[in-house]
């Protein structure tokens, strides 16, 4: 009975554990399209977009815009806020002088991302990101704007292998739900389920138990406005009681499996002490093994004697990896004969002969689906268990090709982004800013003392501990340096750089465009 409590809290954690994961996941991925689009914005601004003709620039935005996900829209407005250079043609004309963000952004001259609009050309929900340009004096003459629309968050949550009890919402800071996974058209656009209204705007991430709009109670991570994406909430939720349907189940049958021990050693008194003994012994720790298993959300379960021998293979064993033959019986390297000589080969081998547990992610010569493998030998064989990983591996693969496709679109800027830790001295350069400084990333590492070998040495002091000492002095947000450098054939070439400046208790992180 202690074992199966202890178990209870182990699963109540891992529910936890895993909440918070798929919370991290979601957030990772909306602080990337945010630093990616800010990267954007001061390519375009730093290239001169706003002093190009009304033609050049949107050839500009057109060539751009096939690099893009769909879900984002760029456009150029004037200091008057009238809109004259768009991804989307049919937003010129339109006036954006009424915005809150366009305002921030004019009167600042730095970047800003305001509350969920409603877009004025697809009317669906969008969130502004805006940075001003200047005119050769530093005078803010118009805005640069990027879009991005909500329907990013179900396109990303709609790849993500959640599990099937899994809820995820994303609300504005006004508590209104921009996106619901599993899809549920009645609760977008609509405020927050009351319990969460309440956590809006605590100021840290935390895990809670609150019972869902269904009554049911659910255990959800939330980070609340000030935490992740300024503007965003965000929770990922589980059914508690789902979640721990199969530990419960586990448990029940072996209450079940303990009551028809004693009854047995009742009716067959005659039994010697000792084979009772064994027997009880058996049955609980096969019982507390079956509640183990149960316990893991997993896709297939199959068990194997100590010649890999088939012994069991439950129903979605049977479809995802047999493809619905009988394998009971027959050798697992009989039934799998490409498998022989492969890593997963020797390293299943290597985990019996070690009694140790193993696990590797490996894909299906005859299905093509890629699989997660955990493995327990054990002094009868060993139990394997399975879970179908095809939508989480191509939803990276995805994933890769989106940031492919937002590098193509800074390089058709002509501009290079690095990322630099300004305390360590070290950080990291795009190929284009390697190009730009003439050096070859093969062969030169993105630090300091690399960078400032190629500053010109008339522009030594401006452009490095000058600038660097009364930045740090005056904490600013942002800075902005002009300077010479000389290519290592000897071209002098001038380089203009703009980055945003984050400070920490350990360090101090710039993140730039040049």
């Amino acid at each position: 009975m202690h074992n199966i409590l202890e178990l209870r809290k182990s699963r109540e954690a891992e529910i936890r554990t895993e909440s918070m994961q798929l919370l991290d996941q979601v957030e990772s991925e909306q602080q990337r399209i945010a630093d990616d689009i800010e990267h954007v914005l001061v390519a375009l601004t730093e290239m001169g977009i706003g002093q190009l003709s009304p033609a050049a620039c949107q050839d500009t935005l057109l060539r751009i815009k096939a690099k893009f996900p769909s879900y984002l829209a760029v456009s150029v407005s004037n200091r008057s806020g009238t809109i004259w250079c768009s991804t989307e043609p049919q937003a010129r004309g339109f006036s954006v002088a009424d915005r809150s963000y366009w305002q921030e952004a004019l009167a600042t001259g730095e970047q800003t991302n305001g509350a969920t609009l409603t877009s004025r050309t697809t009317g669906r929900p969008s969130i502004p990101f805006a940075l001003a340009y200047k005119d050769e004096n530093g005078v803010p003459t118009g805005v640069v704007a990027v879009l991005l629309d909500t329907t990013w968050l179900t396109l990303f949550l709609r790849e993500k292998n959640l599990p099937d009890d899994a809820e995820v919402v994303i609300a504005d800071r006004s508590g209104i739900v921009l996106a619901h996974q599993p899809e549920m058209p009645d609760t977008v656009g609509k405020p927050l389920h009351t319990p969460y209204r309440a956590l809006l705007d605590r100021g840290e991430r935390r895990v809670v138990e609150e019972p869902g709009p269904d009554g049911r109670m659910r255990i959800t991570a939330v980070s609340p406005l000030a935490a992740g994406v300024p503007n965003l909430y965000v929770h990922v939720s589980l059914d508690k009681d789902e979640s721990m349907r199969p530990v419960n189940a586990a448990a029940r049958r072996t209450l079940v499996i303990f009551a028809g021990l004693f009854l047995f050693a009742g009716l067959t008194a005659g039994w010697s002490l000792w084979r009772f003994l064994r027997a009880h012994e058996l049955a609980r720790s096969n019982a507390l093994r079956m509640a183990a298993v149960l316990g893991s959300t997993v896709d297939g379960v199959i068990e194997l004697d100590r010649d890999w021998r088939f012994t069991y293979l439950n129903d979605k064993a049977v479809s995802l990896v047999a493809q619905g033959r009988d394998l009971r019986g027959q050798s697992l390297w009989d039934a799998f004969p490409e498998l022989v000589d492969t890593p997963l080969w020797h390293q299943a081998h290597q985990a019996m002969a070690e009694q140790m547990p193993t696990d590797a992610e490996f894909q299906g010569a005859r299905t093509g689906r890629w699989f997660w493998m955990r493995a327990f030998p054990n002094a009868d064989g060993m139990s394997v268990y399975l879970l179908d990983i095809t939508r989480r591996r191509q939803a990276e693969d995805d994933l890769r090709k989106s940031k492919d496709r937002l590098s193509l679109a800074l390089e058709s800027a002509m501009a290079g982004s690095f990322d630099w830790n300004l305390t360590t001295g070290r950080g990291h350069w795009s190929e284009e800013t390697f190009r730009i400084f003439g050096l070859d990333p093969a062969v030169h590492e993105a630090t300091s003392a690399v960078w400032r070998s190629v500053v010109h040495p008339d522009d030594f002091d401006i452009a490095t501990l000058r600038a660097q000492t009364e930045m740090l002095a005056e904490r600013r947000a942002y800075i902005r340096l002009e300077y010479r450098i000389i290519q290592p054939g000897g071209a002098v070439r001038w380089v203009s750089s703009i980055g945003r400046v984050s400070y920490g208790p350990d360090a101090c992180r710039c993140i730039s465009a040049a």
